[in-house]
């Protein structure tokens, strides 16, 4: 019964339409990901602003490295050099990486609520 299903799930053709409508969200969303942790690693570096908590520079960098990393397979998956599975699969990998260190916009304030 699985091997069934997973067959049939291989088997499934994505539309051309899907495909970029996925990558253009995933470059969108990379793309903002990117500028967030640049505009981070200026304002902890050439600002007098004080941070009560500063991630360190390698997170930073990592999120930048892994978002570009993100924008180049949404590029090829646009232009169709990569499978929506491998995609998916690829993009899954690079946001556990980024997971661990790049959710600097969620801020606890101390009141049980969550501040964007």
């Amino acid at each position: 019964m699985l091997r069934q299903q997973l067959d049939y799930l291989s088997n499934m053709t994505v539309s051309r339409r899907t495909k970029r409508i996925v990558a253009g969200v995933a470059m969108v969303m990379n793309a903002w990901l990117m500028i967030m942790s640049i505009q981070l690693l200026y304002n902890y570096h050439f600002t007098p602003a004080l941070y009560a908590f500063m991630y360190p520079d390698w997170v930073l960098w990592t999120c930048i490295v892994m978002s570009g990393i993100g924008i180049y397979l949404s590029l090829l998956l646009w232009k169709e050099k990569l499978r929506l599975e491998r995609f998916l699969i690829l993009m899954l990998l690079i946001g556990l990486v980024d997971w661990g260190g790049c959710s600097y916009d969620l801020k606890y304030n101390g009141t049980r609520t969550i501040v964007f």
